[in-house]
């Protein structure tokens, strides 16, 4: 019944295992090795996900979890912009989301494509007034 859990700064490589976090609400993974978010589909009930400095590429793992409201996945190596916002779009309750420091964040208008597409409270830190 473990609902927080901080695993920052273990040079993690994988998440096996996190098939048995059914309860996770809260999990940081900040400055470890992650190359993939494989394994985290099944903490359906996270709700607060901070995954910064990693070198994550994809985050369509992140589909099952939609209870998510906060996404930090700063500085990692999130490319296509398109592909994870089909993903993060169906993500009904993010508020809260960090892409910034990601290839994709790179895009012509990124911050304007965001916005327009989620109905999020803060962007990379940023205050959004609707």
């Amino acid at each position: 019944n473990l609902q927080v859990m901080s695993l920052s700064h273990n040079m993690l490589c994988s998440l096996a295992g996190f098939q048995h976090l059914k309860s996770l609400v809260s999990l940081n993974l900040n400055f470890n090795a992650l190359t993939s978010l494989d394994g985290i589909g099944s903490c359906t009930a996270l709700q607060h996900l901070f995954v910064a400095n990693n070198r994550v590429r994809d985050v369509g793992p992140l589909v099952s979890c939609e209870h998510l409201q906060t996404v930090h996945l700063f500085r990692n190596n999130i490319g296509n912009l398109d592909l994870a916002m089909g993903v993060l779009v169906n993500l009904p309750k993010l508020k809260e989301l960090e892409l910034a420091g990601n290839p994709c964040s790179m895009a012509p208008e990124y911050k304007h494509r965001v916005v327009l597409q989620l109905d999020l409270e803060s962007l990379d830190g940023d205050q959004i007034n609707q």
